[in-house]
């Protein structure tokens, strides 16, 4: 399972082609507010350019979001557990959440 702490190791170590690997062939990767970047060579790119840019990167995760926790994990299976969902998994589970805005590093 890739994680954050996996994907911003390729970023710290200024390291756009192990980074690339992650990205499938056809993938959308965008930066900041820029525009999209089209399939491995233009994501290779503009890595290439932003890691050859500066002299240096640290990330530091200090916190985890609530659904990587635990019981947040826990809460999640009950409702993707195989079949139909019922209403008492449904209330253990909570109100659902969706991430709303990409990945932007």
């Amino acid at each position: 399972m890739t994680t954050a702490q996996h994907i911003f190791g390729y970023v710290d170590r200024k390291d756009p082609h192990g980074l690339l690997e992650l990205f499938a062939e056809d993938a959308t990767m965008v930066f900041d507010n820029g525009e999209p970047l089209q399939g491995h060579p233009a994501i290779l790119a503009a890595n290439l350019g932003f890691m050859s840019s500066i002299q240096g990167l640290r990330h530091r995760i200090t916190a985890r979001r609530a659904a990587d926790r635990p019981a947040r994990a826990a809460a999640a299976a009950a409702r993707t557990a195989p079949g139909r969902a019922t209403r008492a998994n449904q209330a253990q589970a909570g109100p659902r959440r969706r991430r709303r805005t990409p990945l932007v590093w």
